[in-house]
């Protein structure tokens, strides 16, 4: 019976790692302007995407097998999956009045997109079809990157203002918008 719960637990493992190394490392080339990937080693490098334009901000929902990006050029938010095929615009400029998008992150349990707005001074949100864009903070300086807390249902958001450098993070409807460290040299 011992045996047989060690074979158990090397099958386990096994499919653990197997699982961890099937995952990938995605960024933003912003000079070449793809997307590129790599496996948690560090090699087989991909390009699943060519031709994003100047894209500041990449998120990846493993759960649903996607990505979503803003693309500052054509001033929408995209997505495509891991793979890189169906590449589509999410969010149009219209839809979202997009004016320089920036960073983003997505809540794949909520299927929801969050993205901040450098022009317009605000953090956005969006369903994963497009569908329900809300401005959720405006009267933000200079906001950059984003990043979702699935623990604490949290985003955080990097402000690299005139005169404040700061991150802030509010709640998934906006309120309770706070400053969790302030007096940064450069987010």
């Amino acid at each position: 019976m011992h045996y047989f719960n060690k074979k158990y637990l090397i099958a386990l493992i096994l499919l653990f790692s197997l699982k961890l190394n099937a995952q990938n490392l995605f960024w933003i080339d912003g000079v070449a302007q793809k997307i590129q990937a790599v496996d948690f080693s560090g090699s087989n490098l991909i390009t699943p995407v060519s031709g994003v334009g100047a894209s500041f901000g990449i998120a990846a929902d493993r759960l649903h097998n996607k990505m979503f990006w803003a693309d500052n050029t054509a001033k929408v938010i995209k997505s495509s999956y891991l793979d890189g095929s169906g590449v589509q615009t999410v969010v149009s400029q219209a839809a979202g009045n997009i004016t320089i998008p920036r960073g983003i992150a997505v809540d794949d349990s909520a299927q929801k997109i969050y993205w901040t707005d450098n022009s317009l001074q605000e953090l956005l949100s969006a369903d994963y079809n497009g569908g329900n864009v809300t401005v959720l903070v405006t009267g933000l300086d200079c906001p950059g990157y984003v990043l979702f807390d699935s623990v604490y249902k949290k985003i955080y958001l990097a402000d690299n203002g005139l005169s404040v450098k700061k991150i802030q993070r509010s709640n998934l409807d906006g309120s309770d918008v706070e400053d969790v460290v302030t007096g940064l040299n450069q987010v």
